[in-house]
């Protein structure tokens, strides 16, 4: 039995209110965070955001063939660009960008580089960005 009592019971909705309510106050500083971010790779279909100092710089900003793009972007947006063409080609899934559910209104696949304490987000909703008036998926 999964509650034994109604204590057990009230218990539990007040937990899953309160997780309800932290994750509504997470998400309300997702756009903040996202457009701070200061350096922007665009490559494949994907646009890399990240910056290289404050809060979201990333831990290693090694750029060992000096193209101004640091190596941890690069490595992403290859194994990104790999998984997109396995999914598509191998496994035969539509490609989002493709999808019929967005009807031609998703251009670009975003990708921020952001420091977290917890294990991440993903979404697909459309989102209109500032960088183009094209809309994104962010996950």
């Amino acid at each position: 039995m999964f509650c034994q009592s109604n204590i057990d019971i009230k218990f539990f909705i007040l937990s899953v209110f309160c997780i309800f309510i932290i994750s509504l106050e997470t998400q309300a500083n997702w756009k903040t965070e996202r457009e701070a971010l200061s350096h922007l790779y665009v490559v494949n279909g994907f646009r890399l955001f990240y910056s290289l100092d404050g809060q979201h710089a990333l831990a290693d900003t090694t750029d060992k063939d000096t193209n101004g793009i640091p190596d941890i972007v690069e490595n992403v947006a290859i194994q990104l660009h790999v998984a997109n063409r396995l999914f598509r080609e191998i496994f035969k899934f539509i490609d989002p960008i493709d999808n019929n559910r967005y009807h031609n209104q998703l251009h670009v696949l975003d990708v921020h580089f952001l420091s977290i304490k917890d294990n991440g987000n993903s979404g697909d909703t459309l989102v209109n960005c500032q960088v183009s008036l094209r809309c994104t998926m962010i996950f």
